[in-house]
């Protein structure tokens, strides 16, 4: 399992991790020994945005399935990351506003709205 949290400071942490219960632990039981199967492990750590992180997205089809993420904040940028070689592949600038969806639409396709009133439909081949 990955989990993906963005900051108000715009920074973004990668966990990877599981969630198991404990061996001998039973559905009544699994309350509090619950958290001794939790492991989760930094993964990476990027300081993605100047302003906070509004937004982020995961791209789950294709050969980048799991590998290409996308982050969107308060300084109109979408930032570009590629989880696999743990690089940043760059930013797109578009908006005029805050950017404040990110979704891709299966492998080809991101699509980004902002405060601006605005959606754009970007290439993902394009980079």
């Amino acid at each position: 399992m990955r989990v993906v949290v963005g900051s108000y400071y715009g920074d973004m942490l990668g966990l990877d991790g599981s969630l198991t219960a404990p061996p001998g632990a039973d559905e009544a039981a699994a309350g509090e020994e619950e958290a001794e199967g939790q492991q989760l492990q930094l993964a990476f750590s990027y300081r993605a945005h100047i302003g906070c992180i509004k937004c982020l997205a995961l791209c789950d089809s294709g050969p980048r399935a799991g590998s290409l993420l996308v982050s969107g904040g308060t300084d109109e940028r979408i930032r570009i990351y590629d989880l696999r070689g743990r690089t940043e592949l760059g930013e797109l600038q578009q908006h005029k506003g805050t950017v404040t969806a990110l979704a891709f639409a299966g492998s080809a396709h991101l699509l980004s709205a902002s405060a601006d009133g605005t959606i754009c439909i970007w290439r993902v081949h394009d980079w």
